[in-house]
């Protein structure tokens, strides 16, 4: 007796019904952490920090505190932007070019080809290369967003120069799309 399929082309593996997604590594910033010492506890000595940098290595930071602390209370560690003072507006004209800043992302309206991208560590930039020059373009602006702190442009032979200033050091990833394209950090 032989045992076989009726549709011998057909496939042996049963195709998922959904699309496969990776997981992200996006996480939304610490807003607060509270924790509790023990009873016995009168001066806090030091604080450790361990933190993983863009490399992915791993460093630690040792703040010596040595203040007297009551138990009661919980500790809590907050991240809060202090002092930062970002202007409101999100679309920026340069050149021929239009800037819109949504939180950590920057879309760059253009129907034109990007030739290449590239980033420079002093000062912390993007550099875009962007085909075609219908004028001789110099301009500088502020930005002043997080993530985003000014932008250049500039004209080469044959090609537009664009520098994206950033206030750290942050992975990119470059998307086209229909009108343009998009830079979102990490």
């Amino acid at each position: 007796m032989l045992n076989g399929r009726e549709d011998p082309f057909q496939s042996v593996i049963t195709p998922k019904r959904e699309e496969h997604k990776p997981p992200t590594l996006h996480q939304d910033p610490l807003s607060s952490v509270e924790f509790v010492l023990p009873s016995t506890a009168r001066v806090l000595k030091s604080v450790q920090i361990s933190y993983q940098n863009l490399d992915g290595s791993i460093e630690t930071k040792i703040i010596q505190l040595d203040e007297s602390i009551d138990w009661h209370y919980p500790l809590m560690i907050a991240q809060k932007a202090q002092g930062a003072t970002y202007s409101s507006e999100n679309r920026f004209k340069l050149g021929e070019f239009e800037l819109i800043i949504n939180k950590s992302s920057i879309f760059i309206a253009t129907r034109k080809k990007m030739l290449r991208d590239f980033v420079l560590p002093e000062p912390y930039r993007l550099v875009l290369d962007i085909e075609g020059v219908k004028s001789n373009e110099a301009q500088k602006i502020k930005l002043d967003k997080k993530y985003f702190s000014d932008a250049e442009i500039s004209t080469h032979d044959g090609f537009y120069r664009i520098s994206i200033g950033f206030d750290g050091r942050y992975k990119h990833t470059i998307k086209p799309q229909r009108d343009g394209f998009v830079i979102t950090l990490e």
